[in-house]
Protein backbone atom coordinates (compact mmCIF):
# COMPACT_ATOMS: atom_id res chain seq x y z
CA UNK A 1 0.00 0.00 0.00
CA UNK A 2 2.76 2.56 0.74
CA UNK A 3 4.16 1.88 -2.74
CA UNK A 4 0.78 2.78 -4.23
CA UNK A 5 0.84 6.24 -2.63
CA UNK A 6 4.46 6.75 -3.64
CA UNK A 7 3.65 5.93 -7.27
CA UNK A 8 0.53 8.10 -7.08
CA UNK A 9 2.59 11.08 -5.87
CA UNK A 10 5.14 10.51 -8.65
CA UNK A 11 2.32 10.37 -11.19
CA UNK A 12 0.91 13.67 -9.97
CA UNK A 13 4.33 15.29 -10.23
CA UNK A 14 4.83 14.07 -13.79
CA UNK A 15 1.34 15.23 -14.71
CA UNK A 16 1.99 18.68 -13.24
CA UNK A 17 5.33 18.95 -15.04
CA UNK A 18 3.71 17.95 -18.33
CA UNK A 19 1.02 20.58 -17.94
CA UNK A 20 3.51 23.29 -17.07
CA UNK A 21 5.65 22.42 -20.07
CA UNK A 22 2.61 22.66 -22.34
CA UNK A 23 0.70 25.47 -20.66
CA UNK A 24 0.84 27.49 -23.88
CA UNK A 25 -1.30 24.83 -25.54
CA UNK A 26 -3.61 24.53 -22.55
CA UNK A 27 -4.28 28.22 -22.06
CA UNK A 28 -3.91 29.66 -25.57
CA UNK A 29 -4.00 33.43 -25.12
CA UNK A 30 -4.29 33.57 -21.31
CA UNK A 31 -1.44 34.75 -19.14
CA UNK A 32 1.17 32.49 -17.58
CA UNK A 33 -0.21 33.34 -14.14
CA UNK A 34 -3.69 32.28 -15.13
CA UNK A 35 -2.27 29.08 -16.59
CA UNK A 36 -0.50 28.28 -13.36
CA UNK A 37 -3.68 28.89 -11.34
CA UNK A 38 -5.63 26.64 -13.65
CA UNK A 39 -3.04 23.92 -13.28
CA UNK A 40 -3.02 24.33 -9.48
CA UNK A 41 -6.82 24.10 -9.21
CA UNK A 42 -6.91 21.11 -11.53
CA UNK A 43 -4.25 19.31 -9.49
CA UNK A 44 -6.12 20.11 -6.27
CA UNK A 45 -9.31 18.68 -7.77
CA UNK A 46 -7.54 15.49 -8.79
CA UNK A 47 -6.08 15.08 -5.30
CA UNK A 48 -9.46 15.64 -3.61
CA UNK A 49 -11.24 13.21 -5.93
CA UNK A 50 -8.47 10.64 -5.45
CA UNK A 51 -8.65 10.90 -1.65
CA UNK A 52 -12.41 10.42 -1.76
CA UNK A 53 -12.08 7.49 -4.14
CA UNK A 54 -9.38 5.73 -2.07
CA UNK A 55 -11.56 6.03 1.03
CA UNK A 56 -14.74 4.87 -0.71
CA UNK A 57 -14.03 1.15 -0.51
CA UNK A 58 -17.71 0.33 0.03
CA UNK A 59 -19.10 3.23 -1.97
CA UNK A 60 -20.53 6.48 -0.59
CA UNK A 61 -21.25 4.84 2.79
CA UNK A 62 -17.49 4.61 3.37
CA UNK A 63 -17.28 8.38 3.62
CA UNK A 64 -18.98 8.18 7.03
CA UNK A 65 -16.07 6.05 8.22
CA UNK A 66 -13.59 8.51 6.72
CA UNK A 67 -15.30 11.36 8.61
CA UNK A 68 -15.38 9.25 11.82
CA UNK A 69 -19.18 9.27 11.84
CA UNK A 70 -19.35 5.47 11.96
CA UNK A 71 -16.95 2.70 13.08
CA UNK A 72 -14.18 1.90 10.57
CA UNK A 73 -14.15 -1.04 8.20
CA UNK A 74 -13.88 -4.49 9.86
CA UNK A 75 -14.10 -3.07 13.39
CA UNK A 76 -17.06 -5.33 14.14
CA UNK A 77 -15.17 -8.39 12.90
CA UNK A 78 -12.07 -7.44 14.88
CA UNK A 79 -14.19 -6.98 18.00
CA UNK A 80 -15.78 -10.40 17.53
CA UNK A 81 -12.38 -12.03 16.90
CA UNK A 82 -10.79 -10.55 20.01
CA UNK A 83 -13.90 -11.39 22.06
CA UNK A 84 -13.66 -15.01 20.97
CA UNK A 85 -9.99 -15.26 21.92
CA UNK A 86 -10.67 -13.71 25.31
CA UNK A 87 -13.62 -16.05 25.86
CA UNK A 88 -11.68 -19.25 25.13
CA UNK A 89 -8.34 -18.35 26.71
CA UNK A 90 -9.35 -20.08 29.95
CA UNK A 91 -9.14 -23.48 28.21
CA UNK A 92 -5.97 -22.79 26.23
CA UNK A 93 -2.49 -23.17 27.74
CA UNK A 94 0.24 -20.58 27.35
CA UNK A 95 2.26 -22.74 24.93
CA UNK A 96 -0.66 -23.71 22.72
CA UNK A 97 -0.62 -23.36 18.96
CA UNK A 98 -3.85 -21.89 17.69
CA UNK A 99 -5.18 -22.00 14.12
CA UNK A 100 -7.01 -18.86 13.02
CA UNK A 101 -8.50 -17.45 9.82
CA UNK A 102 -8.30 -13.83 10.91
CA UNK A 103 -4.63 -13.48 11.83
CA UNK A 104 -4.92 -9.79 12.68
CA UNK A 105 -6.32 -8.11 15.77
CA UNK A 106 -6.63 -11.23 17.91
CA UNK A 107 -3.09 -12.56 17.49
CA UNK A 108 -1.77 -9.02 17.95
CA UNK A 109 -3.02 -8.90 21.53
CA UNK A 110 -2.30 -12.48 22.63
CA UNK A 111 0.94 -14.44 22.95
CA UNK A 112 -0.03 -17.83 21.55
CA UNK A 113 1.73 -19.18 18.50
CA UNK A 114 -0.76 -18.69 15.69
CA UNK A 115 -1.20 -20.80 12.57
CA UNK A 116 -2.57 -18.73 9.69
CA UNK A 117 -5.10 -20.89 7.84
CA UNK A 118 -5.17 -18.51 4.87
CA UNK A 119 -1.40 -18.60 4.52
CA UNK A 120 -0.56 -14.90 4.61
CA UNK A 121 2.02 -15.78 7.27
CA UNK A 122 2.77 -19.29 6.00
CA UNK A 123 5.32 -19.91 3.26
CA UNK A 124 3.84 -23.26 2.22
CA UNK A 125 0.25 -22.12 1.71
CA UNK A 126 1.34 -18.80 0.21
CA UNK A 127 3.05 -20.71 -2.61
CA UNK A 128 0.15 -23.05 -3.31
CA UNK A 129 -2.38 -22.32 -6.09
CA UNK A 130 -5.59 -20.61 -5.07
CA UNK A 131 -8.89 -22.45 -4.97
CA UNK A 132 -11.19 -22.03 -7.96
CA UNK A 133 -15.00 -21.91 -8.12
CA UNK A 134 -16.68 -25.28 -8.63
CA UNK A 135 -17.26 -26.24 -12.28
CA UNK A 136 -21.04 -26.10 -11.86
CA UNK A 137 -21.00 -22.59 -10.37
CA UNK A 138 -23.16 -19.99 -12.06
CA UNK A 139 -21.61 -17.26 -14.17
CA UNK A 140 -22.37 -14.70 -11.46
CA UNK A 141 -20.70 -16.86 -8.79
CA UNK A 142 -17.64 -17.27 -10.99
CA UNK A 143 -17.41 -13.54 -11.59
CA UNK A 144 -17.70 -12.72 -7.89
CA UNK A 145 -15.65 -15.63 -6.55
CA UNK A 146 -12.27 -13.87 -6.66
CA UNK A 147 -11.36 -12.67 -3.16
CA UNK A 148 -7.64 -11.80 -2.97
CA UNK A 149 -5.89 -13.17 0.10
CA UNK A 150 -8.77 -15.51 0.99
CA UNK A 151 -8.59 -18.30 -1.59
CA UNK A 152 -5.50 -20.19 -0.45
CA UNK A 153 -6.00 -22.74 2.30
CA UNK A 154 -4.92 -26.33 2.86
CA UNK A 155 -6.63 -28.06 5.78
CA UNK A 156 -4.62 -31.23 5.39
CA UNK A 157 -1.46 -29.18 5.89
CA UNK A 158 -2.70 -26.68 8.51
CA UNK A 159 -4.59 -29.21 10.64
CA UNK A 160 -3.16 -32.58 9.62
CA UNK A 161 0.55 -31.73 9.48
CA UNK A 162 0.95 -28.71 11.75
CA UNK A 163 -1.52 -30.16 14.29
CA UNK A 164 -2.54 -27.00 16.17
CA UNK A 165 -3.78 -27.54 19.71
CA UNK A 166 -6.85 -25.42 19.00
CA UNK A 167 -8.75 -24.55 15.83
CA UNK A 168 -10.69 -21.35 16.39
CA UNK A 169 -12.13 -20.49 12.99
CA UNK A 170 -13.84 -22.26 10.13
CA UNK A 171 -13.53 -21.24 6.49
CA UNK A 172 -14.71 -22.28 3.05
CA UNK A 173 -14.96 -25.98 2.18
CA UNK A 174 -14.62 -26.80 5.85
CA UNK A 175 -16.31 -30.13 5.21
CA UNK A 176 -13.14 -31.20 3.37
CA UNK A 177 -11.32 -31.02 6.73
CA UNK A 178 -13.66 -33.60 8.26
CA UNK A 179 -11.27 -36.61 7.94
CA UNK A 180 -8.55 -34.75 9.85
CA UNK A 181 -10.98 -33.36 12.40
CA UNK A 182 -12.59 -36.75 13.02
CA UNK A 183 -9.19 -38.36 13.55
CA UNK A 184 -7.45 -35.82 15.76
CA UNK A 185 -9.96 -33.32 17.21
CA UNK A 186 -13.02 -32.96 19.39
CA UNK A 187 -15.58 -30.18 19.12
CA UNK A 188 -16.33 -27.95 22.11
CA UNK A 189 -18.54 -24.94 22.75
CA UNK A 190 -16.97 -22.33 25.02
CA UNK A 191 -19.12 -19.33 25.93
CA UNK A 192 -21.07 -19.74 22.72
CA UNK A 193 -18.03 -20.13 20.44
CA UNK A 194 -17.46 -23.42 18.59
CA UNK A 195 -13.82 -24.51 18.67
CA UNK A 196 -11.89 -27.70 17.95
CA UNK A 197 -9.41 -29.15 20.43
CA UNK A 198 -6.69 -31.65 19.59
CA UNK A 199 -7.29 -34.86 21.47
CA UNK A 200 -4.85 -35.42 24.32
CA UNK A 201 -3.09 -32.07 23.82
CA UNK A 202 -1.11 -31.05 26.92
CA UNK A 203 -1.72 -27.41 25.95
CA UNK A 204 -5.45 -27.62 26.53
CA UNK A 205 -6.79 -27.06 30.06
CA UNK A 206 -9.15 -30.01 29.87
CA UNK A 207 -10.67 -29.60 33.32
CA UNK A 208 -11.99 -26.18 32.25
CA UNK A 209 -13.47 -27.37 28.97
CA UNK A 210 -17.29 -27.48 29.18
CA UNK A 211 -18.64 -30.99 29.43
CA UNK A 212 -20.47 -30.76 26.14
CA UNK A 213 -17.55 -31.91 23.99
CA UNK A 214 -18.60 -33.71 20.85
CA UNK A 215 -16.88 -35.59 18.04
CA UNK A 216 -15.37 -33.08 15.62
CA UNK A 217 -17.73 -34.01 12.82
Amino acid sequence: MPLFFLLFACGLKHLRDAWQNHRAYLCSETSVGAAQKRIAWTMAGIVVLSVLNVNALKGPSSLKEWLLLSPPLHSDGNYLGVSQLVAVQSVIGEKARVAVVGAGAGPYYLDWQMIDVLGKCDWVIAHEPMHLPPPDASLLDKLTFFHPGHLKYDYEYSFGQLRPDVILHRWRDFESARPVLDQYYVRAVVQGFVIYLRQGSPNVVWDKVPGGMQPAG
